[in-house]
């Protein structure tokens, strides 16, 4: 019978276990009857689209398509030397800086305990607290400064975000990767959908939540549980 769009409604049956390819669907009544309700469908590819969050050349790909990929993987390197001799330059300022601070508390000690003698001014007392806290301000900002770098540096490397099979392999070591461009296309493998469709008299025998069975070519003789959503 030819396919008629507008007497057929999909389903969705979300599988606990991984499947692939066309298979045939089947529920069992209620009452316990052999009377099967059987249609064909496909599964539903959930894509991811993976990019590295920085502008840099793509120095390494871990995986090919095909391969088989699970969250906290990782699967890209960028090229770090930009980033990496940034982070190095924050660490060198933060130690200057460090010891700079470490002066003024010093300078500031040594003026408070003179203030108090009668042998410093006022204005040296106040000159020697806002070098004080100068040194403390830079020594936050350089933190700072170290903290998002460290993060850009970081970004150089790519990790896969949930568990799936390596669909595309965009790019390839040596191109240029931006936040824009994906690198890979990831299909998820977790949670795994099959689409069927029935014909509208039969959308009065399946319900959501309803517990479902898939075969497919993959697996013969094997039924794979799962339920409708």
């Amino acid at each position: 019978m030819a396919f008629q769009p507008k007497r057929f409604l999909a389903v969705l049956i979300l599988l606990l276990v991984v499947a692939g390819g066309v298979f045939w669907w089947s529920h069992y009544r209620q009452n316990g009857s052999k009377d099967a309700l059987v249609l064909f469908g496909n599964i539903d590819l959930r894509e991811v689209q993976l990019a590295f969050h920085d502008t840099g050349r793509i120095m390494k790909l871990l995986f090919v398509e095909g391969a088989p990929v699970k969250t906290g993987q990782l699967v890209a390197l960028m090229d770090p030397i930009r980033y990496q001799a940034m982070v190095d330059a924050d660490i060198e300022a933060l130690n200057r800086d460090r010891a700079q601070r470490t002066d003024a508390e010093l300078t500031w000690n040594r003026v408070q305990k003179l203030t108090r003698a009668d042998f410093n001014s006022r204005q040296q007392k106040d000159d020697a607290r806002a070098a004080l806290d100068m040194a403390r301000a830079t020594v936050r900002r350089d933190k700072a400064q170290l903290a998002f770098d460290q993060r850009q540096l970081d970004d150089t490397k790519l990790y896969a975000p949930v568990d799936g099979i390596i669909q595309n392999r965009v790019l390839e070591p040596g191109d240029m990767a931006f936040p824009q461009s994906p690198v890979y296309t990831l299909a998820r493998s977790r949670p795994l959908w099959a689409r069927v469709y029935l014909e509208e008299p039969e959308l009065g025998k399946v319900r959501e939540g309803m517990t479902a069975y898939v075969t497919t070519d993959s697996y013969p003789g094997q039924k794979l549980a799962g339920y409708i959503g």
